[in-house]
């Protein structure tokens, strides 16, 4: 299963299912964190690949480049 568990400042946590959040979409706030955590695993990935010691694949496809926002 492809998931992303979500935790708050409260330290409630869900996880949801990315083909789920693709066809159905996700709020605005989710969305941005979704977003953040995406380009903060792209940089780490773009460092170690500069650096000659990628061991990290990207997964196909991108949550944050599929999930719309809903309200």
């Amino acid at each position: 299963m492809q998931a992303v568990t979500y935790i708050d400042e409260h330290k409630n946590f869900r996880t949801f299912k990315l083909d789920l959040l693709a066809k159905y979409g996700c709020k605005s706030g989710l969305l941005c964190r979704l977003k953040y955590a995406k380009t903060m695993v792209e940089r780490i990935m773009q460092m170690r690949s500069t650096s000659g010691s990628s061991s990290v694949q990207s997964a196909p496809g991108s949550v944050a480049g599929t999930a719309m926002a809903t309200r």
